[in-house]
């Protein structure tokens, strides 16, 4: 990084977005792009909002500059694509992207999340176990264990996500996640295998979308939603609905005061390692102490901050619980600044 660069670059989308925020403004719901002028104002930087659409490489030479960006979950993830090409546009001429564009491939991708796992290399964040599938050909040689929970690659809350109890049900499923043909390339498809019946023709799969089977953990009441935002922590509990496994999307929050041993050491380690600015993680306290279900880094909704009275903090090897309100603005350009001076603190040695 150009340390001596003061300017960051942040790309907003279509509506003028960037990342998200529980406020709903004219029915966008956006961080305040002014907002996060002043902010990295006061921590003495310059922010520059530019539209994707305006990112041109003939005219424009990104090495060395700092690139905060969006991501997009629109269905089909066609806005993604065009996203991911620019981005990997810049990284290639040089441009520093916060976070890490591996990240941005991460988003609304969980068999990429878990491959990101895969390669962590560390032991406290292989729990629980993962298989990732291509089709569902490729599922229906998988002997188990069961029962498993069988997620869709897309998808945020507990949408996509549902528990398969044997054989037979997770096969159900997983031809609901992966279903890819339209009607036309269905029939199509049929018609050739009754044609070449007796000609060894091997049928094309119908079923290529991507998606994942992950371990389940029995006797889970709920989990935590832990945003980090660089040195504060963000906690919220979410408890299963009534007579179901899941607790994203219940609705059933609270902020609780005291929180169980371990739970933040272990989303310190993970965001240590992550090496970002912030993350959201969801985290379960099993049987052996606390997993990792799932984390983002780019685009996660900050309601845990926004609706949250405090935060915790570690001084001297000891969490504290600070009272206080956060704005999403000012914990925004604080961790990017923070991780900003921590990476020029690296590279001077």
């Amino acid at each position: 990084m150009n340390t001596n660069n003061r300017e960051i670059i942040l790309l907003t989308d279509y509506r003028g977005a960037f990342w998200s925020s529980i406020r709903n403004r004219w029915g966008l719901c956006s961080l305040d792009v002014e907002a996060l002028r002043r902010a990295f104002g006061e921590n003495g930087y310059l922010l520059r909002a530019v539209p994707f659409s305006e990112v041109n490489f003939r005219t424009q030479d990104y090495r060395g500059r700092v690139v905060l960006y969006q991501s997009s979950e629109d269905r089909g993830s066609y806005y993604k694509d065009y996203l991911e090409d620019l981005l990997l546009g810049i990284q290639l001429q040089g441009g520093q992207l916060i976070p890490p564009f591996h990240y941005f491939r991460a988003h609304h991708n969980k068999v990429f999340m878990e491959i990101l796992r895969d390669l962590s290399g560390d032991s406290s964040m292989l729990r629980p176990r993962s298989w990732k599938f291509g089709t569902l050909e490729d599922f229906k040689t998988w002997p188990g264990p069961y029962p498993a929970v069988v997620k869709s690659a897309w998808g945020a809350g507990s949408g996509g996500v549902m528990l398969a109890h044997n054989q037979e049900e997770g096969a159900d499923i997983a031809e609901r996640f992966s279903r890819s043909a339209a009607i036309l390339d269905m029939a199509k498809e049929y018609i050739k295998r009754w044609w070449r019946r007796k000609n060894g023709y091997v049928p094309f799969s119908l079923h290529r979308q991507k998606f994942l089977v992950q371990e389940f953990l029995p006797d889970l009441k709920g989990d935590f939603k832990v945003l980090v935002y660089w040195d504060r922590y963000y906690v919220v509990s979410r408890k299963n609905r009534p007579g179901d496994f899941r607790a994203s999307g219940s609705g059933l929050l609270s902020w609780p005061e005291m929180l169980p041993e371990g739970l933040l050491d272990f989303a310190r380690h993970v965001f240590a390692r992550s090496r970002v600015p912030m993350i959201s993680l969801d985290i379960a306290m099993a049987e052996g102490g606390a997993v990792l279900i799932e984390f983002q880094c780019i685009c996660f909704g900050p309601a845990a901050m926004e609706l949250s009275d405090w935060f915790f903090q570690q001084e001297q090897g000891e969490w504290k619980r600070i009272q206080a309100k956060s704005i999403p603005e000012a914990e925004f350009a604080r961790s990017v600044c923070c991780y900003l001076q921590a990476q020029g603190a690296e590279a001077g040695g």
